[in-house]
């Protein structure tokens, strides 16, 4: 299992794996801090994290609504263990990288930022609900001002402090949310994929492969008891992805096919990633 310190892949998808556990347990610190965005009108690149602190996605569907089209977002939330992956890059001369903030320091850090393509047509909408843009000197970039974001840097230390005494009793580190040299040393040593033995609830949607399981087979019968003919197989696959757009659709929600906290609250499920 590949350490943060020695992956030299260039996109911060490599610490995905962490990056879930971590924003797991920044929920569990922090109930409801981070929201999924993924059920706006947007579109996500492929490496791009579908978090964001609620009042800053209650802004950004704001200016999403006025414009009434799909935003394009390229880069959005970053996770500590992604921002230490772009500072060993740095440090280590590789991908290209001329700079690189230190954990915590980066504006994507704080769940309230965004990169996106044609800026300067979101620029009236945005600026007009609380989205700042950033300059010239970075003109794809906004940060979400309204008062009620705040600095999440304690609770993302705290988050991987926790992760890591959980996994690594006889190597503890203060749960302080102080991301000093100890914290900062284990961090770089934190498995890429994320920490083995940890249950971690899943996002249900159709991906390649498909997802198999016991919760799929829950979201299955759900859809059943509301009267959406679906088969139970335990099996996120066409049939079901054709059921949960059919409930979406029913019940005015975004249709997207990804059962987060609106879907799950209209099939009386919990939201175990507390978005």
């Amino acid at each position: 299992m590949a350490l943060i310190k020695d992956v030299t892949d260039c996109s911060t998808f490599a610490v995905r794996g962490l990056d879930i556990q971590l924003i797991y347990q920044m929920n569990k610190i922090s109930p409801g801090l981070l929201v999924r965005i993924d059920d706006l009108n947007v579109s996500l690149g492929g490496s791009v994290h579908a978090w964001m602190q609620a009042s800053a996605k209650q802004s950004l569907a704001k200016a999403i609504a006025a414009r009434n089209q799909k935003m394009v977002i390229n880069s959005a939330y970053r996770t500590i263990a992604g921002q230490m992956l772009l500072r060993t890059h740095y440090r280590n001369s590789r991908c290209g990288i001329s700079a690189a903030a230190p954990p915590g320091k980066s504006n994507h850090n704080n769940a309230s930022a965004i990169d996106i393509e044609d800026a300067d047509g979101w620029r009236p909408v945005l600026e007009a609900n609380n989205w700042k843009w950033i300059g010239s000197f970075d003109p794809v970039h906004y940060d979400c001002v309204d008062p009620g974001v705040k600095s999440i840097h304690q609770i993302a230390v705290q988050a991987f402090q926790q992760l890591w005494n959980s996994r690594r009793p006889n190597d503890p580190v203060a749960s302080d949310g102080d991301f000093g040299p100890v914290t900062a040393s284990r961090l770089r040593y934190a498995p890429a994929e994320g920490f083995s033995g940890l249950d971690i609830p899943r996002i249900l949607k159709l991906t390649e492969p498909l997802q198999l399981g016991n919760d799929v087979e829950v979201l299955q019968n759900a859809l059943r008891k509301i009267g959406i003919q679906v088969e139970v197989n335990k099996v996120f696959g066409q049939d079901t992805d054709r059921a949960v757009r059919q409930l979406q659709t029913d019940r005015k929600l975004y249709v997207d096919g990804i059962v987060g906290s609106k879907t799950r609250q209209a099939l009386g499920l919990p939201d175990p990633m507390g978005s």
